[in-house]
C-alpha cells in the first residue's frame, strides 16, 4: 500500500482490518485460479535459463524454495503468486488489496489462515 494513492489509502482506512476478508468459497475459487494460471505453463521457471531470476526479497532462499515449488503438489510460493497475479490483479482495479477489492465495503473475518510465504499455493 505504499505504493498506493491517496484515496487508496483513504480506502483502507475506512475499512478496518477486521474486515478485509474474503470468503471460504472465494479462498478456494482463488486457489483454483491461480492453479489455472499454473498449468497453463506461466508460471513454470527454467531454472537454468532464468538464473538471475529474483523477488522483491531476492534472497537465494527464496530462489530455492521458488524452485521446490514447481510440482503439481505444491504449486508456486506466496510470494510468486503476489507479484504474478494478485499484484497486477489489484493493480488494475485501483490498488486496494485483494479483499478490499473483493468485498470494498468489507467483509467480517471468519477464519483465518496463517501460512508461510515460501510455501507452495496448493498446499494451503
Amino acid at each position: 500500500l505504499a505504493q498506493a494513492g491517496p484515496l487508496v489509502m483513504e480506502f483502507h482506512l475506512r475499512v478496518p482490518p477486521e474486515k478485509w476478508c474474503i470468503t471460504k468459497a472465494e479462498f478456494f475459487a482463488f486457489v483454483e485460479e491461480v492453479r489455472s494460471l499454473w498449468e497453463s505453463g506461466r508460471w513454470k521457471i527454467d531454472w537454468h535459463a532464468h538464473s538471475g531470476y529474483s523477488h522483491s526479497t531476492s534472497s537465494s532462499a527464496t530462489k530455492r524454495f521458488t524452485e521446490f515449488f514447481q510440482d503439481e503438489v505444491s504449486g508456486p510460493n506466496l510470494y510468486e503468486v503476489n507479484e504474478r497475479y494478485v499484484k497486477p490483479l489489484t493493480r488494475e482495479a485501483g490498488g486496494m488489496s485483494y479483499a478490499l477489492m473483493k468485498h470494498p465495503s468489507g467483509l467480517l473475518c471468519q477464519i483465518f489462515i496463517s501460512h508461510a510465504w515460501a510455501e507452495g499455493i496448493f498446499e494451503l
